[in-house]
């Protein structure tokens, strides 16, 4: 959520993998002890999260392992 008057910065994230069982992998680095969410959509307008983290050191490794059950998914990170 970004306040009026305010701009967002986009998370850099590293090149997806899509692994041969099926699995969704990409991470990304973020403020050090911020939440950050992974949200997932097969079709750009709902949304459902499915994990929160909070960073440390290093980056963050997200793995969706319900990737291959879907024939399109989309992704995104958003900082609450």
């Amino acid at each position: 959520m970004v306040a009026a008057g305010q701009t967002s910065t986009p998370f850099p994230l590293t090149p997806s993998l899509k692994l041969q069982s099926g699995t969704f992998a990409v991470s990304f680095q973020g403020v050090a002890g911020r939440n950050y969410v992974f949200q997932a959509s097969t079709n750009l307008s709902q949304w459902v999260s499915l994990r929160t983290n909070t960073t440390g050191v290093g980056p963050v490794l997200f793995e969706d392992s319900q990737a291959g059950q879907h024939p399109r998914r989309f992704y995104r990170v958003w900082q609450p």
